[in-house]
């Protein structure tokens, strides 16, 4: 797997799995164009390009957008938020409406914007962060799942509508590891007990291959698998 000098945006870069795949990138000598809040919180390196980008404006990731190389190599779409874990009739409206937009929203926008630039590279691969909560319909979870399950259902519209060319996109579910937002959603959890990001990075990158032939799929990092999501079966 050669990714020397070839393009990468990451969102989310700045921290936990996002900040772990720009190094191991950077690593191996590809360009990394690193998204997060504040570009002062990216990276120093001189494979990365840091950007400061709101996703939850649409102005600022459009703006971002524009400013993007004609040809990408991939997208590694990382960033996202929790949202409060409390019952549908609880919590804050804004809090739920802006989980969807930056898991979901800003990921559509992005796609919609560097389509073209991605197909330009020839075979291009991309990766997307999901979750196993997006089917497991957790009490207390909707903002998150229902995020999750709309960013799987975005993912593979667009996996199908590029079926035509060598633009490959699939969805990545790292499981539970020790991060911020770990702990955040989970407290009462020993996070010594989890893999760091850096653990799981290596497996990421592995998705950047180009004799990667899946689309539209899970890479389930617990069991090294591709998943397909089927259709509901009769219980």
């Amino acid at each position: 797997m050669d990714l020397q000098g070839k393009r990468y945006i990451v969102t989310g870069g700045s921290r936990g799995l996002g900040r772990a795949i720009v190094e191991a990138l950077a690593a191996v000598g590809a360009v990394v164009i690193s998204a997060q809040r504040n570009a002062r919180d990216g990276m120093d390196h001189a494979n990365v390009q840091n950007y400061s980008v709101d996703l939850r404006d649409r102005e600022s990731i459009a703006e971002f957008c524009r400013q993007m190389p004609d040809s990408l190599n991939g997208l590694i779409g990382n960033a996202g938020l929790l949202g409060e874990i409390c019952r549908i009739e609880e919590g804050e409206e804004n809090i739920w409406l802006d989980t969807q937009f930056v898991n979901v929203t800003a990921n559509y926008i992005i796609l919609r914007h560097l389509r073209e630039r991605l197909i330009a590279a020839g075979a291009s691969r991309s990766v997307f962060m999901t979750s196993r909560s997006a089917y497991k319909g957790k009490p207390e979870w909707s903002a998150y799942s229902v995020s999750k399950a709309g960013l799987d259902a975005l993912v593979m519209a667009f996996a199908s509508e590029m079926a035509d060319t060598d633009l490959k996109v699939n969805l990545f579910s790292p499981g539970p590891m020790r991060t911020e937002m770990r702990a955040a959603a989970v407290p009462d959890e020993n996070p010594m007990t989890l893999p760091t990001p850096d653990v799981l990075a290596p497996a990421v990158l592995k998705l950047l291959a180009n004799d990667v032939t899946h689309t539209g799929h899970i890479y389930d990092f617990s069991s090294e698998h591709f998943c397909k999501v089927s259709l509901p079966q009769p219980i």
